[in-house]
């Protein structure tokens, strides 16, 4: 379902459109709590130290998939405000093509590169294999976290932030539910909460895609959107990668904090990354209304709207 952000009361509009956001990012948040519960309870304070290096890594490669894709959803709002499908359909196949692209770089640079970062952090003896165990599995569902970031940037520019909401909260349930599984009856340790991040981030994917299919927006699609544009890609990339670097930087900050907080041992070092991801919530209300208002605006330059 598309809809219209540029009538009614732009406040109100902005509201009601930033509100899902704000939750969805709320339960993303949450549900990294519980992997946080979880490995503090069966892996102690090597498993919160271990997750929470691996974290400050995740968030990195999260800012990267998240970046890029915020430039397809700029530029399908602004082709929906247009009412200029042709475009609007070459955006979106380009959008993917480039996803996929993407996922493949980050996904080999980050598998070179895990493990040395991780050294260079000075992750505790007794958690880096725990670490590096996590992150090897976590790598391999890049693909997955920049799949989902695309369609739900497609989503939003169409004016839908209830769906993506709907898809996060069946994400985190299951997540929480193999955590429980993988790390406590079956004992799979970090390797196994990594899977169950993995399996829910694929799942949210699934189901998000399918709901795009649905709508019948997919069935417009044909081969040839989906095949390589330079032209399409070098608009996306313009828009995408200044928020691409914007958030990594912020999240190599982290990445440097914890490395000062792992030098003085695992049990700082489990406590530190806790209170770095509480530190996280203060901000969501600003990520929230930053997306509403750049789809709000998108959609309104598409369309003339002043």
């Amino acid at each position: 379902m598309e809809t219209n952000l540029t009538r009614g009361n732009v406040t109100g509009v902005l509201v009601r459109f930033a509100l899902p956001l704000f939750a969805a990012n709320l339960l993303q948040s949450l549900y990294s709590l519980v992997d946080m519960a979880v490995m503090g309870r069966f892996l102690g304070s090597p498993g919160l130290a271990a997750l929470s290096s691996s974290a400050t890594i995740c968030y990195v490669i999260t800012s990267v998939c998240a970046g890029v894709t915020t430039g397809g959803g700029v530029l399908v709002a602004q082709y929906l405000g247009r009412e200029d499908r042709a475009a609007l359909r070459e955006t979106v196949g380009s959008l993917f093509s480039l996803s996929l692209a993407v996922a493949a770089a980050v996904t080999a640079l980050s598998l070179v590169a895990y493990d040395p970062v991780l050294r260079w952090m000075g992750v505790p003896a007794d958690a880096l294999s725990l670490a590096l165990e996590y992150m090897s599995v976590i790598c391999i569902g890049t693909v997955f976290i920049l799949g989902y970031n695309a369609v739900c940037a497609v989503l939003r520019g169409m004016g839908d932030s209830k769906g993506p909401l709907l898809y996060v909260a069946v994400a985190a349930a299951a997540n929480i539910a193999l955590d429980l599984l993988f790390v406590g009856p079956l004992a799979l340790g970090a390797a196994g909460a990594a899977m169950a991040t993995v399996c829910a981030q694929a799942l949210s994917f699934f189901i998000a895609l399918f709901s795009l299919r649905r709508r019948g927006f997919l069935r417009s699609l044909s081969r040839a959107d989906l095949l390589p544009r330079p032209v399409r890609w070098a608009s996306i990339l313009r828009i995408g990668l200044p928020t691409a670097v914007q958030l990594s930087v912020v999240n190599l900050s982290y990445l440097a904090v914890t490395g000062l907080f792992n030098a003085c041992g695992t049990a700082c070092a489990a406590a530190a990354g806790v209170g770095l991801k509480l530190n996280t919530f203060a901000a969501m209300p600003c990520w929230a209304v930053g997306q509403a208002v750049t789809t709000m605006a998108g959609q309104c330059m598409g369309g003339g709207t002043p």
